[in-house]
């Protein structure tokens, strides 16, 4: 008899021992990373339409431009941490010109994706992407709390010159009234980066209307 319960014993700890999963690991899942890929030796050229609106006077102006940014190489930050250096300039100005070169870095982990400009660290993806899914961009700096929250997460894309078939929309500010306008919106498509960006900001007083509205295409891929 005991040596039944003995053999039951040992063959039920074998079927939970077959039944038990390996953990999972942040390798194995799709956390999005791919959202913002870094990659040395990228460039990757935006088109920058300002809508400027003037109520005093009553105009709209637009004014066009470009900038570019290219992606440098990895290197240890004074933490000994893994980041990115990335420049930023206008393609149309002379190149030798050191104040049409702006250079800054990025980090990114299985948890968030952050930019360091003028040693101010912003939070522009949190990780996994997923529908719904809020942080503050603000987190670790001393600016105002910044909402950040994942739209339309693996949605298709069309943009001015490219269309992509998996993008992730982070909604900042969307607020539309009889008097105002607010909104700050970024687009990333995976293997890209970013591929479209809106900033919003009009007030409309007495017939006349006054602020402006940034859109960004990525026009190019070197």
């Amino acid at each position: 008899m005991r040596n039944k319960i003995l053999l039951f014993g040992i063959f039920l700890m074998t079927m939970l021992n077959s039944c038990q999963k390996d953990p999972i690991s942040p390798d194995s899942l799709d956390l999005g990373l791919d959202y913002f890929p870094l990659k040395s030796g990228t460039s990757l050229v935006y088109e920058v339409d300002s809508i400027l609106y003037d109520g005093f006077n009553q105009t709209v102006d637009t004014i066009k431009s470009l900038f570019t940014l290219e992606y440098l190489s990895e290197f240890l930050d004074s933490a000994g941490e893994n980041a990115f250096r990335i420049e930023r300039f206008n393609p149309n100005l002379p190149q030798v010109n050191q104040n049409n070169r702006i250079a800054y870095y990025v980090k990114k982990d299985h948890q968030l994706f952050s930019d360091f400009i003028d040693n101010k660290k912003t939070v522009k993806l949190s990780f996994p992407v997923r529908n719904g899914r809020f942080w503050d961009a603000n987190s670790f700096n001393t600016e105002n709390f910044k909402r950040c929250t994942y739209q339309l997460v693996g949605e298709k894309f069309k943009g001015k010159f490219f269309e992509f078939d998996h993008t992730a929309t982070v909604s900042i500010y969307d607020i539309q009234t009889f008097i105002s306008e607010i909104k700050q919106v970024e687009v990333y498509a995976k293997n890209v980066g970013l591929v479209y960006s809106e900033d919003t900001f009009i007030e409309r007083n007495s017939g006349r209307t006054n602020g402006y509205k940034i859109i960004i295409h990525l026009k190019e891929v070197l």
